[in-house]
């Protein structure tokens, strides 16, 4: 997806945006260190996927600190709406020992992630990461819910 225009809004771009129009989508949407809460719900991540080609990608860049608890919401919003879904990152960071950034990545066709090739090249990068996916992401999400548009006051 092109970047939207000066002042436009992600959001309303996408509603925009025909269906299965794209291969991938990068999202690193970032307002006052924060990322805005209309970007970061259901709806919002309902309207990526529309976007997206049925074998499409899904890439979002989140900054959290230690215990991630706004990853792990994230991860939950992810897996609402797409099938397969991973978090990426340094390894410190995976088991919240420090603030930084993590990558989550998602796609509509189950298995459709290349986690074994994602998980090689993290652990290739200078500082070596770790990939989340399966039963270890369901450990590291568990109790955390979705936010939709109706719930998210945070």
């Amino acid at each position: 997806m092109a970047h939207p225009g000066v002042g436009e809004d992600a959001r309303d771009a996408l509603t925009t945006t025909p269906a299965d129009r794209y291969d991938l989508v990068i999202a690193d949407i970032y307002r006052a260190a924060r990322m805005p809460r209309h970007v970061r719900t259901v709806e919002f991540v309902a309207e990526v996927a529309r976007t997206l080609r049925p074998d499409g990608t899904y890439l979002l860049n989140v900054t959290d600190l230690p215990p991630l608890v706004g990853t792990r919401v994230q991860v939950a919003t992810l897996r609402a709406v797409f099938a397969d879904v991973c978090v990426l990152g340094d390894r410190r960071m995976l088991r919240g020992r420090r603030y930084g950034n993590l990558v989550l990545a998602a796609t509509s066709r189950p298995g459709g992630l290349p986690v074994g090739r994602l998980a090689v090249a993290a652990l290739r990068d200078p500082v070596p990461g770790g990939l989340l996916h399966a039963g270890a992401l369901d450990t590291f999400v568990a109790g955390a819910q979705p936010v939709t548009d109706a719930d998210d006051q945070r």
